[in-house]
């Protein structure tokens, strides 16, 4: 490898490992699925939901999740009295985290992976592309800075679609 390179591992999404702050992050992560027939339009996944992505209109009995904003934190699913919410456990995962002189939080540019074998495959592509494109004594996310973070993603888009 052309430099350290530092990979973080926590089971959950409270993050008290700080994976994010590592060149790869990886968190626990649950995708929540909402079933209409059991809700009762109480607002708790909607007070919980720390991105604001769950919108609850008990008037109109509906109830929208925002994809884009979801962290797959799980709070609607923990929270909900009736479980309404359900979830499939994943990996949320982040590249280029610094900690240190320079910190930089780790971005998750792709959506949460559920099979370990893509996990593995992932992490496997970011070294190699790592192992690459960098040169002597360059961080990762320094690396990624200099050459385009596009470039990088389509190559790990590549290999998340298996």
């Amino acid at each position: 490898m052309p430099h350290k390179f530092k990979i973080g591992f926590t089971g959950c999404h409270n993050n008290c490992l700080k994976a994010e702050q590592n060149d790869i992050g990886v968190k626990g992560g649950v995708k929540p699925n909402w079933n209409a027939e059991n809700c009762i339009y109480c607002g708790v996944c909607q007070a919980v939901c720390p991105e604001k992505a769950i919108v609850v209109d008990k008037k109109l009995k509906t109830v929208e999740r925002d994809e884009n904003k979801c962290v797959y934190c799980g709070k609607c699913i923990k929270s909900c009295p009736v479980e309404a919410w359900q979830g499939k456990s994943g990996f949320v995962i982040s590249f280029g985290g610094l900690y240190g002189n320079r910190i930089a939080v780790g971005k998750n540019i792709l959506p949460i992976v559920f099979d370990e074998e893509k996990l593995f495959a992932i992490v496997e592509a970011a070294l190699n592309f790592f192992e690459k494109n960098a040169r002597a004594g360059e961080r990762f996310r320094n690396m990624l800075d200099r050459i385009g973070w596009e470039k990088f993603t389509a190559e790990l888009s590549e290999i998340s679609r298996f």
